[in-house]
């Protein structure tokens, strides 16, 4: 019996909660020794976890993977950690592992498999159209026009015998660019392996996200590691040519954070938006990844006027105690002088 996309997504969800549960219950961090427990990864920061998440991933995607960082308290395999939609995190073991009794295994059931398939050909229609939009868009600059390419494969130059197709790519102002689109699918460890690829090959590239990509872990992980920028395009609306700006330039939405400081001196984070074109963004070559705001920059400047702020607040509660000590000080030296007149045989001053 064919089942309805409800009852599909219905499904999958039953079928993941199994998967998506904190079987692992302590992780060891190889670098100090430590303990993490499951109910720490949920107490984590998130900008930390994300961090962390990255790192692990990192290590396993070099061309001589490193020794894992963290390990299973059990059996002694490398870990990687997860995000579920739900806001759930948890410890994967990277491989299987001789009978761990935390391991869960990857078992998928059919229903679940025709339920994934269906989603994936819905998400690949999707990602089809945000790609060739990114092109079209790219093709209206007569300066980028000749250079577009889609889907073309691009072999590694440093390294010869590795490979990546990304959606789009192009040259402009002699910068070779890639643009790969984001529907929040792409495994993290996948995405670690591109921008490694493109680095080496100092290609810079800009993650593209589609709106369903909202809350997903590929969402927040580019958060927390490109300077809290993520790149966006919605049905259309913000790939789009601005000729009271740039005639023939791509435009994105850019969601970005930025610190402020409130009057108290309290450092506080703000999400903005803004449509950007290439010509707005930074690109710094110590990791090829284009951006628009440096959150990481304007909060070092916030920092460095919370202290001002902090310190004006306490010079001013200092001068303001000091004019309240002196004013009772008058106050009392008047009160016992008042006295003084009216006691018998003392002189008054």
């Amino acid at each position: 019996m064919r089942l309805e996309l409800s009852d599909r997504i219905a499904t999958r969800a039953e079928a993941t909660k199994v998967i998506f549960r904190q079987t692992v219950k302590i992780a060891v961090d190889q670098l100090g020794g430590t303990k993490i427990t499951a109910a720490d990864l949920l107490k984590m920061e998130p900008e930390t976890f994300h961090n962390l998440r990255r790192q692990l991933q990192q290590n396993t995607s070099e061309a001589e993977p490193q020794k894992p960082r963290l390990t299973c308290a059990i059996c002694s395999v490398g870990l990687h950690l997860k995000l579920h939609g739900s806001g759930n995190r948890y410890f994967v073991h990277d491989s299987e592992p001789p009978a761990c009794p935390w391991y869960t295994g990857g078992v998928v059931t059919r229903e679940l498999r025709r339920a994934e398939e269906f989603l994936s050909e819905k998400e690949s229609a999707e990602h089809y159209l945000l790609k060739w939009q990114i092109a079209d868009a790219l093709k209206r600059d007569p300066e980028i026009a000749g250079s577009v390419v889609v889907q073309e494969t691009l072999w590694g130059e440093l390294l010869s015998d590795q490979w990546r197709r990304p959606d789009v790519q192009c040259i402009w102002q002699g910068r070779r660019i890639a643009f790969e689109v984001q529907l929040g699918t792409t495994h993290l460890r996948e995405v670690v392996f591109r921008e490694n690829f493109y680095r080496s090959e100092n290609i810079f590239v800009i993650w593209v996200f589609h709106p369903i990509a909202m809350g997903k872990a590929a969402h927040a992980d580019e958060r927390y590691f490109n300077r809290r920028n993520v790149f966006f395009a919605t049905e259309g609306e913000d790939i789009e040519l601005d000729e009271s700006e740039s005639p023939n330039c791509l435009k994105l939405l850019c969601r970005y954070d930025s610190a402020l400081v409130t009057e108290n001196g309290r450092i506080v984070t703000q999400t903005a938006e803004e449509i950007v074109g290439l010509e707005d963004l930074t690109y710094p070559e110590e990791h090829y990844r284009p951006f628009y705001f440096d959150y990481p920059a304007s909060l070092l400047e916030a920092e460095q006027i919370s202290d001002r702020v902090k310190e004006s607040i306490r010079a001013a509660a200092e001068r303001e105690a000091a004019v309240q000590r002196i004013t009772d000080e008058r106050r009392q030296s008047a009160k016992a002088s008042e006295a003084r007149k009216w006691q018998p045989g003392v002189p008054s001053i």
